[in-house]
């Protein structure tokens, strides 16, 4: 039976402080969790944030609202 990776939330990461990862981290992260999950490494794919589409977004949200 698989387990989760974790459920302890102290070790997930403040968005509020910045944080200094290297690409070649994240990539060795991913390659590892594709390893604990037991998917194929090819399934990997490299991702962006879409920030025009994040601002148009929060065009949306009503004026009192801060993103």
């Amino acid at each position: 039976k698989k387990k989760p990776i974790w459920r302890d939330s102290s070790l997930f990461s403040d968005e509020s402080v910045p944080d200094h990862y290297t690409l070649n981290e994240a990539t060795a992260f991913a390659n590892k969790l594709a390893e604990v999950l037991d998917f194929p490494k090819a399934c990997l794919i490299p991702a962006y944030e879409d920030v025009l589409a994040q601002v148009q977004l929060e065009e949306k949200l009503p004026e009192n609202i801060d993103p």
